[in-house]
């Protein structure tokens, strides 16, 4: 059962033959955990959620509470399962109305009637469409979390680059520059986080860009698709997330004895592998900057 399915109403419940004295008395005796006025969670499988999954259900509980309003920027962003830098602090609804007003753990903005008629739902919760969340997580978002935002939205194909590009080059006042920023970052080859953050940090140290997942074609036959390569300098960085050594892609030991073969390979034909990892990336990125320029990797002329 998916998370939104344990937020019940106080009609949902009343189908399943709760009465309201019945929920008020469960509420009081902490069996039923009050998310919204209105809006239910069993406590027990409450005390089971992660600190996403109670993210989550905050979430659709005010999509529940607020069925006229759609949840939108970064509180969109999570229900389409997008991978998150930071959870959102709070909830975030569109609304063509000025009815509901922000307050601490809610924030509320206005939206256009055709922003709400393009609207999907996702877990009983109504939310801006992919290019509506792309384009306001854009505007209003720290840098990074907004290209991961797009970077992601493009990966999955659930939005078309070129349309991205002239909703947003179109744009006009408040986050107009800030989103064309992210249009000029963003990218469909980035198959994770740890990914978009390198190419991030490769545009602010105005180093000269890479091929993304580019193929190259050993002497022993084997193609390979690295995460970033220079070709003139028989140069490739990969980004080793913690993903792939957590049982997804198979046995861990599988994984790494793959990574090796394929790495002795590479260098046996010329190239050069550069290994960055999550915490390197987030922590102490300079040491990247400085393996990447000691390979021969220039920064820039300022334009």
């Amino acid at each position: 059962m998916k998370t939104g399915d344990h937020i019940k109403t106080t009609a949902e419940l009343s189908q399943l033959g709760i009465s309201a004295s019945t929920i008020y008395r469960r509420v009081e005796r902490g069996r039923l955990i009050k998310l919204r006025h209105g809006v239910y969670v069993d406590a027990a499988i409450w005390n089971e959620f992660s600190t996403f999954q109670r993210c989550y259900a905050h979430h659709v509980a005010v999509a529940k509470s607020h069925p006229r309003s759609v949840l939108s920027h970064e509180s969109a962003e999570m229900m389409y399962d997008i991978s998150l830098l930071n959870l959102p602090d709070k909830v975030h609804i569109s609304s063509a109305t000025y009815g509901i007003k922000s307050r601490e753990n809610l924030r509320v903005h206005g939206c256009s009637s055709d922003v709400l008629e393009r609207t999907w739902w996702i877990e009983d919760a109504r939310v801006t469409s992919p290019l509506d969340t792309l384009i306001d997580c854009a505007k209003s978002l720290p840098h990074k979390d907004a290209v991961c935002v797009a970077d992601q939205f493009l990966h999955r194909g659930l939005v078309d680059r070129a349309v991205v590009q002239s909703s947003i080059l179109g744009l006009r006042g408040p986050g107009a520059l800030r989103a064309g920023r992210v249009v000029e970052r963003m990218s469909a080859h980035a198959e994770s986080v740890a990914e978009t953050l390198v190419r991030v940090l490769l545009y602010d140290w105005n180093m000269e860009m890479p091929i993304e997942q580019g193929e190259v074609l050993t002497s022993a036959g084997a193609r390979y698709r690295p995460d970033f390569i220079w070709e003139h300098l028989r140069l490739i960085l990969e980004v080793d997330g913690e993903v792939k050594y957590s049982g997804k892609y198979g046995k861990p030991e599988d994984v790494i004895r793959a990574e090796h073969r394929r790495q002795r390979e590479l260098e046996r034909d010329g190239w050069k592998i550069i290994r960055v990892r999550w915490g390197e990336i987030t922590k102490t990125p300079w040491t990247l900057r400085q393996e990447l320029m000691k390979s021969g990797v220039k920064v820039r002329q300022a334009s």
